[in-house]
């Protein structure tokens, strides 16, 4: 059990590792509080999710490193919701039922052209890109369950930039 707590204190610095490697980029919320002028603006968030151009193949790796790292069988990988993308799973206290099971990292396949930023030796999508993405789904009534994550997002891209104006 000590070596789970170990992975799991670990699973940032780990992840940020794969990433460098393998050109993978960060995407989401953690790609925009990379971005954002002030901390205080910044969206939590417990996952990570990434591009890879082999999301299948990044998953497995990283849940094989949890694995390794933690001594035991506390990683899996399922398909996500979406097609194309992979979750890294955390088995929760029980090990057994899903119910209390915790999205470590989602993987998607890599679009041919997403604009990034290195932030810290790791590519970021770019807020640009992110701005494109809100937009989307604000206008897609199939992605109502977003809607508020989103204008959110929308909310602190936009303070971000009228801040940095200012100082």
């Amino acid at each position: 059990m000590i070596d789970k707590i170990f992975a799991f204190l670990n699973r940032k610095e780990i992840i940020r590792e794969q990433a460098i490697r393998n050109g993978e980029i960060m995407r989401g919320a953690r790609a925009m509080n990379k971005q954002l002028a002030f901390g205080f603006l910044e969206r939590g968030t417990s996952d990570f999710d990434l591009f890879s151009k082999t999301p299948l193949k990044s998953a497995r790796e990283l849940e094989r490193k949890f694995d390794e790292l933690s001594g035991g069988d506390f990683y899996y990988v399922k398909p996500a919701k979406h097609k194309g993308t992979f979750r890294v799973m955390d088995r929760g206290n029980d090990l057994k039922s899903e119910h209390d099971d915790i999205v470590i990292a989602d993987y998607t396949k890599q679009p041919k052209k997403v604009k990034t930023v290195e932030i810290e030796g790791i590519k970021h999508v770019r807020l640009s890109e992110r701005i494109k993405d809100i937009k989307t789904t604000l206008m897609n009534p199939e992605a109502i369950h977003r809607h508020f994550k989103d204008r959110g997002d929308l909310e602190r891209i936009k303070a971000s930039k009228m801040f940095r104006r200012r100082f």
